[in-house]
Formats: C-alpha cells, structure tokens, sequence
C-alpha cells in the first residue's frame, strides 16, 4: 500500500477536479514508493521533502487534508483506526470523511463486497471514495486482481 507516481498524478488531478480532502482516511497506512526522479517531479507540484519521509502523510497534508486517519486492522504501521473491513463499522466512524483512498488494500480483504460496502458508509454524503488498486497481471498479491474492461 502506497503512494506510487500513478497514484500521486491521480490525487493531484482530483485535488484540481475540486474533490474535497478536508477529512481525508486511507485504508492502511500509505507508504511513499516512489523512485529518486518520482520525488523530485512531485517536488515541483508539492513543498520540498514532503515525499522525503517513509509515509505518505505530509504529502496528503499537501493536497488540504486536515484531517488525516488511517484505518487498518493492525496497529502494525501506525494506524489511528483500529477496524476489521470486514465487520460492520462503528457508528462513530460512519459518514465520517470527505475522502476515503485505497492505494492498495482491499485485493487482500476476504470478504470484498462487505468491505467495499463497509468503506461507502464511512464516507460522508457527497464525499469521495478513490481506489488506486492492483490490476491484472500481479499473479499472487492478495485474494482478487481487479481488472478494467
């Protein structure tokens, strides 16, 4: 799970498009993964050393969040939300963010369709669910290859 160049262009282009990142939460915590010449292209577009650190926090910061939770079901990277995707989610967690994004979560979350469900209720009305995830041809990562058509 992390910010790749894709992912990062895709935030930039929905920040423009005027998708609000005021209370944004990602599923797990996101990791920078990007390439020396990556970082200094999102450099150009963000604050200098914003993609320098190992999570993706500062950078999401940069796009107008103000308010950043990560959801997992571990603490293992840090997240500030404790939550199995799978079960049904807290009343305080419900229509609770403007932005929710998946840069590489739900492929590994066994029971999908809960999940996916689960995730629209934690956005508020109006809000935005963006997904950055794996596509075909990543044989073995996670339970489901997603795929366009």
């Amino acid at each position: 799970m992390g910010l790749d160049i894709r992912t990062a262009d895709f935030l930039f282009y929905c920040k423009q498009e005027g998708i609000t990142l005021d209370r944004t939460c990602t599923l797990g915590r996101q990791s920078v993964k990007l390439l020396p010449s990556e970082k200094a292209e999102i450099h150009r577009c963000v604050e200098s050393g914003i993609v320098d650190s190992l999570y993706a926090d500062d950078f999401f910061r940069s796009l107008g969040a103000t308010k950043l939770s990560a959801i997992d079901a571990s603490s293992y990277e840090g997240a500030d939300i404790i939550y199995n995707l799978n079960e049904p989610p807290p009343d305080l967690l419900l229509n609770s963010f403007d932005c929710l994004v998946d840069g590489g979560t739900l492929e590994h979350v066994f029971d999908f369709p809960t999940a996916y469900k689960n995730c629209l209720r934690l956005i508020r009305p109006g809000g935005h669910f963006i997904l950055c995830n794996m596509a075909n041809n990543c044989m073995g990562h996670g339970f489901y290859q997603f795929q366009t058509s």
